[in-house]
């Protein structure tokens, strides 16, 4: 470590400071640099943010299949500045239209983890391509054939197995599902055995269904045989969903919540999403304490997060569901009041 100032920090600042970029020509963030680039190389060729987001998307399903992929779902925000206008979007998932009550119950009444963690019955309806196609159309330039490239490159070419990949390979529920699902061993490990950092993956399948679906509409996803092969795949695992289900898939568009902190302007994403209203949540705590006085990821600093956070995830637990189907009072979570009277100096 330095033992003099550097770059204008202190010496007890040095640790934890990064150097940072700076530019006005757009900046792309995500999970994995494959996605970034993936980003970045859809802003180079002329497309926009909404571009760069779905190739995103598409690129973090083929390195990241363990978190997303055209199988899941998505919450999106998105502000249109021609308009002044924020989007947001509820594709998160629903469940089957055969789906009920106790489908996860055994037949003494109690949790059944085979049917929770396991089998079809927790699979939704698989909502992203078309919430992504529904933004693609109303504010992209791109189609899904130019979108589509990075990812379908990644598939056929390969990609290098990351640490995150690698760890999660080598799981009891990776063991598991090699056992019991048809093709999961040759997909997601290495000759039966867990993946290793830094070799390369490859899935021409995935790239096949990305080319089909990007040659011929979202639709056929939903209508044509890969729609079949999700179900009967379903089906076959305990699963309820049907064809229609697929068919019927429509995102919901959703009023975004707002809040202020500090005096900046805080948007994000409605319930179901928890992410937006608690967040917000936390960020009204906090604003009731000087958190600069008490220096960057000090002792008391760290306290105070972690307090707040526990506080935060008591209420999600009670207070948060799909307003669809429960009453969420997001106002009453976003209120500044019931934060000040809690935290009221002495």
């Amino acid at each position: 470590m330095p033992t003099k100032p550097y770059l204008g920090k202190t010496l007890s600042e040095i640790a934890m400071f990064r150097p940072y970029p700076s530019g006005r020509g757009g900046a792309v963030s995500s999970n994995s640099p494959y996605a970034t680039s993936a980003g970045l190389e859809m802003m180079r060729n002329g497309g926009n943010a909404i571009d760069a987001a779905a190739a995103i998307s598409l690129v973090l399903g083929v390195v990241e299949p363990y978190h997303c992929g055209i199988g899941g779902g998505c919450f999106h925000v998105v502000y249109h500045k021609e308009s002044n206008q924020f989007y947001t979007c509820d594709a998160r998932g629903v469940a089957p239209l055969n789906a009920y009550q106790d489908m996860f119950l055994d037949k003494n009444g109690d949790v059944d983890l085979n049917l929770t963690d396991f089998s079809g019955r927790s699979t939704a309806v698989p909502a992203l391509y078309r919430a992504m196609d529904n933004l693609l159309k109303k504010f992209g330039t791109m189609t899904w054939e130019q979108v589509s490239v990075p990812a379908i490159r990644l598939c056929r070419e390969g990609f290098k197995c990351g640490f995150m990949y690698t760890r999660i390979s080598d799981t009891p529920e990776a063991e598991h599902n090699a056992a019991a699902y048809e093709g999961f061993k040759e997909l997601y490990l290495h000759d039966g055995k867990p993946r290793t950092f830094g070799e390369v993956i490859k899935n021409p399948e995935l790239a096949d269904t990305m080319e089909a679906v990007a040659k011929n509409g979202v639709d056929w996803f939903y209508n044509g045989p890969v729609a079949d092969a999700i179900v009967k795949a379903v089906q076959k695992n305990k699963g309820v969903l049907v064809k229609e289900d697929l068919k019927n898939c429509s995102p919901k568009p959703r009023i975004p919540v707002h809040g202020t902190y500090r005096g900046y302007e805080v948007v994000s994403m409605l319930p179901p999403s928890s992410g937006g209203s608690h967040i917000i949540q936390m960020l009204n705590i906090l604003e009731n304490f000087d958190l600069a006085k008490m220096g960057w990821h000090s002792a008391e600093s760290t306290h105070l997060l972690a307090e707040t956070m526990k506080l935060m995830f008591a209420d999600r637990s009670v207070a948060m569901g799909d307003p669809d189907f429960v009453q969420v009072q997001v106002e009453k979570i976003l209120s500044k009041r019931i934060c000040e009277r809690t935290f009221q100096k002495d």
